[in-house]
């Protein structure tokens, strides 16, 4: 089973030239235009992982473990991709070990591509 976390509507980065504090011993960064720098990355909004079937019925389920820093204060919105061919209760149980009791219920829309 896959787990995709997407941040929607990410807030926009801006390039402030302040960086970060430097630890005792480490020199400056190169300004920019240097031969040889590579421009910055822009932050990731998107993060992918794959937990096996089994956590889905485990008690302490690593599919809680995963979702909980996310969605544990707040209701989270969750689309369920599968195909034709998935058993029901797999997926059903996905979404009871993502969002165990006591966590606040998502807002799930179901696809099923072609």
């Amino acid at each position: 089973m896959k787990v995709t976390f997407s941040q929607i509507n990410a807030p926009e980065v801006t390039p402030t030239g302040n960086g970060p504090a430097l630890i005792e011993g480490v020199g400056p960064a190169l300004p920019r235009g240097v031969p040889g720098e590579m421009e910055p990355e822009p932050p990731a909004t998107m993060g992918a992982y794959n937990v096996r079937h089994q956590e889905a019925t485990n008690e302490d389920s690593a599919l809680s473990n995963l979702v909980a820093p996310v969605c544990g204060d707040v209701t989270c919105q969750a689309t369920v991709v599968t195909d034709a061919s998935t058993p029901s209760m797999r997926v059903i149980s996905m979404i009871g070990a993502a969002f165990p009791n006591g966590s606040h219920p998502p807002q799930l829309a179901f696809r099923i591509p072609e």
